[in-house]
């Protein structure tokens, strides 16, 4: 019952599939990293706003796609740094150290890195 999380749904485009992405990727991390994520369930609600938020403003300011964003956050759960550093969606607008969003970077590794998957799945075939 995804009811009792409070956000302007109406100014958000795509919310239910933002919606379904975000609570996707908790889903997934918690299951991975039960020691992470405690305590989770109070945080739920504030997490899934926070992360909604978040997706809304990479897709309408910074220009991703829904698709971009989805990308990589399943290469985030699958990714050894990501996973292991960062466990909420809500830092992924902040600048590191070299500059760039946490998203940007994240994306960049995220394409470097399934470009090479590829091109070796392309070589080795």
């Amino acid at each position: 019952s995804n009811g009792s999380i409070i956000l302007d749904s109406s100014s958000i485009k795509n919310y239910d599939d933002i919606l379904k992405i975000v609570d996707s990727f908790y889903t997934i991390m918690i299951n991975q990293f039960p020691k992470k994520y405690k305590g989770f369930e109070k945080k739920k609600e504030t997490m899934h706003k926070d992360g909604i938020d978040i997706i809304d403003k990479l897709i309408r300011l910074d220009g991703y796609s829904l698709e971009d964003v989805t990308l990589a956050l399943k290469f985030w759960i699958k990714d050894d740094f990501y996973s292991g550093s960062m466990h909420s969606i809500s830092g992924l607008r902040r600048k590191s150290d070299n500059g760039s969003t946490k998203f940007e970077n994240l994306f960049h590794k995220c394409m470097s890195q399934d470009k090479k998957t590829n091109m070796e799945n392309f070589i080795n075939a």
